[in-house]
């Protein structure tokens, strides 16, 4: 719901934005130039995962807004030291328009989204306000998940689900894939 709101809310915003052959809840942007989404946290904790894994509700969202994406390349800059890792991804829209996702972790670091859209008409580079929900971000989920077991949720909405899942979790391990080359 919130998501669906967000969507919402930048298509207006962006005024080039359309609605596009991808999953029906999936606003693509027209006359794109590049787009950044940027969440850096503090530092990961031991045993994490790879920040593509670990950072799959920020992939899945860029999925939601702009569609089926490739991976065009990634890169991983670690610091043991001072525990800061940063995972750069340069991916593609089905029409072949830059994305780049930064997850960047380490000491001193917010927990706080950075996006950037650059189109035709402008940039967006701030989240619009989203008006309060009556109920957490948590119970949305547990009611989601409760409407899915009393068979309330239509079989094809879950197949598009499992199907945007799968290709998030194919996402991630290319980005690993890229970042992480075998010796």
């Amino acid at each position: 719901m919130v998501f669906g709101l967000l969507r919402l809310m930048l298509a207006v915003l962006a005024c080039d934005w359309r609605c596009a052959e991808p999953p029906p809840s999936t606003v693509v942007p027209q006359n794109i130039k590049n787009r950044l989404l940027k969440p850096p946290g503090g530092p990961l904790q031991a045993g994490s995962g790879f920040s593509s894994f670990s950072g799959i509700s920020r992939l899945t969202w860029l999925v939601d807004l702009f569609g089926e994406l490739s991976v065009k390349a990634a890169s991983l800059t670690e610091e043991k030291e001072t525990r800061y890792v940063k995972l750069t991804a340069e991916l593609l829209t089905r029409d072949q328009r830059p994305l780049t996702w930064i997850e960047e972790h380490g000491p001193g670091l917010g927990r706080v989204k950075t996006i950037s859209f650059r189109l035709d008409s402008g940039v967006v580079d701030q989240l619009p306000a989203v008006p309060q929900e009556p109920v957490g971000l948590f119970m949305q989920d547990l009611n989601l998940f409760a409407q899915k077991l009393l068979g309330q949720v239509p079989s094809a909405q879950l197949q598009a689900e499992r199907r945007r899942v799968l290709h998030c979790l194919e996402l991630a391990q290319r980005i690993q894939e890229l970042a992480q080359p075998s010796a």
